[in-house]
């Protein structure tokens, strides 16, 4: 009955012709205590399905550099990284590096 973890998906709004067919994940999460039972993944997988059914030909995200495990798992399931931004975030007095990285369905 508690939730382990969630993943926002974003579709572009029809009057967007450019980008209709892209999707993006805004967010996505597992709670420490339900990771490692491959919940992660499984959401991933769901979104693609959603991505296909909805004609997404593209899903995008961009994430922070110190989220090493997230990445990882992104590039298992096939996303590509395209492009930096070295002033992505700022935490603890610091700029942290964002990657930004896409999946053509």
């Amino acid at each position: 009955g508690a939730i382990a973890g969630a993943l926002q998906l974003s579709f572009q709004g029809l009057n967007n012709e450019a980008q209709k067919n892209i999707s993006k994940i805004q967010s996505h999460f597992v709670v420490p205590w339900a990771r490692g039972y491959g919940l992660a993944k499984s959401m991933l997988d769901h979104t693609f399905l959603i991505s296909k059914e909805n004609n997404v030909k593209s899903i995008q995200i961009d994430i922070r550099e110190t989220q090493e495990v997230a990445i990882k798992l992104f590039q298992g399931k096939g996303f590509i990284k395209w492009g930096e931004n070295p002033s992505y975030a700022f935490i603890d007095g610091k700029f942290i590096k964002g990657f930004y990285y896409y999946k053509d369905l």
